[in-house]
C-alpha cells in the first residue's frame, strides 16, 4: 500500500512538473511575460529529481507485488491488486498498564510454564528411585476334559484336567542413591533454571510491551503532525502554482512547492505506515489482538 502511494505521488509531482514546463516554453516561444530561459532550465534541472523518485518508487512497487506473489504462493505472471488504500487504522490507546498485563498470554510464556511443570514432574519421578518398588504376580490354571482319566498323582502333569493357582509378593531397590541424588538434583535445578527466565522473561516481555506501546504513541503523533504539515504546504503549492501560472511568481518558488508538498505527502504516507505497523507488533507481543 505504501509502495501505490508513493508512486501515485510522484507520478503527481511528474505531472505537475511538465505542465509548468510546457506552460513556460509556450511564454517563452510567444515571447508573452516574465519567464526566461533560466526558469525553464531550472524546471529541467528538477524534472531529473522527479525522474528519479518516479523510477525509486516503481521498483519499490515491482519488489513489494513480488514479496507479496511469493508469500501467496502465485506465479510471477499472476497480478495482485489490493481493494484498500493505506490509511491509519482506528486505534485509541488503553493506559500501559493494560497491555503489560496482557504478556502472560503470550506463547513463550505458555510454553516456559509447560516447561516448568515438565520438570518439576521430571524431579519427582527421579526421586522415586530412592524408594522401593514393590510388585506382586498372580496366577490361576484351570482346564477340564470329560474323556480323559483325572490324574490324581502329584508327579504326573495332565494338561486337559488341569488347577492350579499361585502368588508372589516382591519388591525391587535401587542401591545407587549417589547417582539418584545427582538425577534428582539435576531435575531440581533444570526446574529452578526455567522458573528464573520464566522471571527474567516476565519483565522483559514487560519492558518490550512498553517499547512498542510507546513506539505506537509516537507514530501516532506523528502522523498528526504530517497531517497538519501536509495541509500546510498543500496550501503553499497552490498559491505558488496559481502564482505561476499567472506570472506573479517565480519558477524557483513553483519548484520549491512541488518539492516540498511532495516529500511531505511522502513523508505522511511513511508515517502511517510506521504507525500501523506499530499497532501491529503492539498486537504481537502483547499475544493478544487489539480488535473485537
Amino acid at each position: 500500500l505504501l509502495a501505490n502511494e508513493l508512486v501515485d505521488l510522484a507520478l503527481e509531482a511528474r505531472e505537475e512538473i511538465q505542465k509548468a514546463r510546457s506552460f513556460v516554453d509556450e511564454k517563452l516561444e510567444a515571447d508573452e511575460g516574465d519567464f526566461t530561459y533560466t526558469d525553464l532550465a531550472r524546471i529541467d534541472r528538477f524534472v531529473y529529481d522527479v525522474e528519479e523518485k518516479v523510477h525509486e518508487a516503481e521498483k519499490g512497487q515491482a519488489l513489494a507485488l513480488s514479496a507479496m506473489r511469493l508469500l501467496l504462493g502465485l506465479g510471477n505472471r499472476d497480478s495482485v491488486a489490493l481493494s484498500e488504500t493505506l490509511a491509519p487504522v482506528a486505534f485509541e490507546a488503553e493506559p500501559l498498564e493494560i497491555y503489560v498485563d496482557r504478556r502472560e498470554n503470550r506463547p513463550e510464556m505458555e510454553q516456559l510454564r509447560s516447561g516448568m511443570e515438565a520438570t518439576v514432574a521430571l524431579a519427582r519421578v527421579a526421586k522415586t528411585d530412592y524408594y522401593p518398588q514393590f510388585f506382586i504376580g498372580a496366577q490361576f490354571k484351570w482346564s477340564y476334559a470329560p474323556n480323559r482319566d483325572d490324574q490324581k498323582s502329584p508327579f504326573a502333569n495332565d494338561n486337559f484336567n488341569l488347577l492350579q493357582g499361585g502368588a508372589i509378593l516382591g519388591f525391587r531397590q535401587s542401591l545407587s542413591f549417589g547417582m539418584t541424588s545427582v538425577r534428582v538434583k539435576k531435575a531440581r535445578l533444570e526446574a529452578e533454571k526455567l522458573r528464573y527466565v520464566h522471571r527474567l522473561a516476565d519483565k522483559g516481555f514487560g519492558l518490550e510491551i512498553e517499547e512498542a506501546y510507546r513506539d505506537l504513541l509516537e507514530a501516532k503523533a506523528n502522523v498528526a503532525a504530517a497531517r497538519k504539515a501536509r495541509r500546510a504546504t498543500r496550501r503553499w503549492f497552490f498559491s505558488a502554482r496559481d502564482g505561476f501560472n499567472s506570472g506573479l511568481g517565480e519558477a524557483k518558488e513553483m519548484i520549491d512547492a512541488v518539492k516540498e508538498y511532495s516529500i511531505i505527502r511522502a513523508k505522511y504516507h511513511a508515517e502511517v505506515y510506521h504507525f500501523n505497523r506499530a499497532w501491529a507488533r503492539l498486537q504481537k507481543v502483547t499475544g493478544h489482538s487489539l480488535v473485537p
